[in-house]
């Protein structure tokens, strides 16, 4: 699943090529296409298009006009007896967005068929544009990753060995998407980062929302997270232990403690001295 690889040979060799004006493509037809007949493709996991960067790309189409046309997918429906024509976008979001914010009715198309681009091919188009393009914020990687997973049909592992990175990195972006709402969407608009956000993953919805204000209010780094979280499970790990009649020493305790620690929702009972006792870990 080489994505550069495989994308060549899915568009021709002509995918984002920057550099080639359009009336240089031989070989390839490129078609006028009514920009309201074509449809987002359904694997794009990018939500958020800086409108700057938007703008800056009209100005230049506008002033140089557009060196490479969008990629679409052509398919026909059936509706009423009648046979029509809909249009699926492949790849080139960025410059339909541009030509939309110039109020063009039309924008320059290389028209592939629905026999030529398999479900998967649209997944992979849509996954390596946006990885190779322009930067994805933590949770569109993740759910781009995620999409890849599914639509390929691959592993952590196999889709880490394709993009050069570690499994570990795969699966630190995939943990994301377990994150409640509040925390995506602070991940999302950039108040929190992917480093801070993994930190709240094992914590309940509720926990991971005071502590998202907690992170904000105190600007804390991903190292003081880190303390404040491990001073929180020291403090309630400690309310877990009921102490009956015992004169344990501390550091007899905190062993116990540590143990207990290894096991989920554990409950910790105490009671005697140190020649007798009784010591009760329930979880």
């Amino acid at each position: 699943m080489a994505l550069g690889k495989n994308l060549d040979n899915i568009l021709g060799g002509y995918f984002g090529n920057n550099n080639v004006p359009l009336n240089d493509k031989k070989g390839i037809e490129i078609i006028d296409i009514i920009i309201e007949q074509i449809d987002l493709c359904p694997y794009q996991t990018r939500r958020e298009f800086d409108k700057a960067k938007i703008e800056s790309l009209a100005k230049s189409i506008q002033d140089s006009g557009l060196l490479s046309p969008v990629i679409i997918m052509e398919k026909m429906v059936k509706r009423d007896g009648k046979t029509s024509k809909t249009y699926t976008l492949l790849a080139g979001e960025r410059r339909l967005r541009a030509f939309k914010h110039l109020n063009k009715d039309k924008i320059p198309a290389i028209i592939k068929k629905e026999k030529e681009v398999t479900t998967q091919k649209q997944a992979l188009i849509a996954a390596s544009e946006n990885i190779h393009r322009e930067n994805l914020n933590p949770m569109e990687l993740a759910n781009t990753f995620n999409m890849l997973i599914k639509t390929q049909k691959i592993n952590e592992k196999t889709l880490a060995k394709e993009l050069g990175n570690s499994e570990q990195y795969i699966k630190n972006y995939l943990r994301l998407r377990t994150l409640s709402e509040p925390i995506q969407d602070a991940i999302i608009s950039g108040k929190l980062s992917e480093g801070q956000a993994r930190q709240l993953t094992n914590l309940s919805n509720d926990e991971q929302v005071k502590m998202l204000k907690i992170i904000l209010t105190n600007d804390l780094t991903v190292k003081e997270i880190i303390k404040l979280l491990k001073e929180k499970n020291l403090k309630k790990s400690k309310k877990k232990i009921k102490v009956i009649a015992h004169s344990l020493d501390r550091e007899i305790i905190e062993k116990i403690d540590n143990i207990s620690k290894q096991f989920e929702k554990a409950k910790v009972q105490m009671e005697g001295n140190k020649k007798h006792g009784k010591i009760v870990i329930k979880w």
